[in-house]
């Protein structure tokens, strides 16, 4: 049986992760969010504590300690994404110093190879600068750091309201509404996110690596998804769509992935009719 902690557990990738892991061994769970104060699955509650307790907890063992948390609210004001960010970053150096956890996970992005190339982007550098300190952390005290980069990502419990690919195009296609795509032969690294959370929870890897299973067209995938909802695809062709790529093409992740989901219409449809069927809230 594992102890896990989630810190960042109402969003998107928190929720998806509390989900795969259910399906786990898991004993206890620690969960965050500063918005909320208890998830329910399934009828089953889950308390959520605010980030700030979080640093209070003491003498805990944690297996595995997963960080999805980031004021992603706040890349509008860097002077005020600054402030919370080293708020973030002094509550898990806390928890870490007060508690006995053997490994920590770090959803990092693709987009830090935008600082690696030397252009600035607020949102890269400081998932860059927070790869960077946990890194610090995690060696000063001897714990296992596994940096997963997301390029994009297919898990349930999406928010219709993002403007990503994937829930652009189901939104269309759940509206019954011909998916409209405005550059089809640009390419996304896309992942199935249960098998990282798979990855990070069958394995002990000290590394950070491109978390990514398949290259694929942003018209391919639209092309799944219209299969699914049986909707129209409307597609534009750019005259470069080089420069529109989120793509990377390392394979640690995939060599060592015990079993690769594939990305294919079975595959979403199931993304889908989980995030449908399956009963959960969150409450303020």
């Amino acid at each position: 049986m594992k102890n896990i902690a989630i810190y960042g557990s109402s969003g998107w990738l928190g929720r998806a992760a509390l989900y795969f892991l259910l399906e786990k061994d898991v004993e206890n769970f620690i969960l965050t969010s500063n918005n909320y104060s208890k998830i329910i699955f399934e009828n089953t509650t889950y308390p959520l504590i605010k980030n700030n307790e979080f640093s209070k907890i003491q003498n805990q063992e944690i297996n595995i300690l997963y960080i999805f948390g980031f004021p992603m609210d706040k890349l509008s004001n860097e002077k005020k994404l600054k402030v919370e960010f080293d708020e973030i970053m002094k509550e898990i150096e806390v928890f870490l110093k007060n508690n006995v956890v053997q490994k920590v996970f770090l959803a990092s992005s693709g987009a830090v190879n935008f600082q690696e190339n030397n252009i600035y982007n607020i949102y890269s550098h400081y998932k860059k600068e927070q790869e960077k300190k946990l890194r610090e952390f995690c060696d000063d005290m001897q714990i296992t750091l596994e940096v997963s980069r997301l390029f994009s990502v297919i898990a349930p419990f999406y928010d219709l309201s993002k403007d990503y690919a994937l829930t652009s195009f189901i939104k269309s296609g759940m509206n019954g509404e011909e998916i409209l795509v405005s550059n089809g032969d640009a390419k996304r690294s896309y992942v199935f996110f249960q098998d990282v959370i798979d990855f990070s929870f069958e394995n002990s890897f000290n590394k950070t690596y491109d978390a990514r299973t398949l290259n694929i067209s942003v018209n391919n995938l639209a092309k799944i998804i219209s299969q699914i909802f049986n909707v129209d695809l409307k597609v534009k062709y750019c005259e470069d769509s080089k420069l529109a790529n989120y793509i990377s093409d390392e394979d640690f992740f995939i060599n060592n992935l015990r079993k690769v989901t594939p990305i294919d219409k079975a595959s979403i449809k199931k993304i889908i009719d989980i995030t449908k069927k399956t009963k959960y809230e969150l409450i303020k």
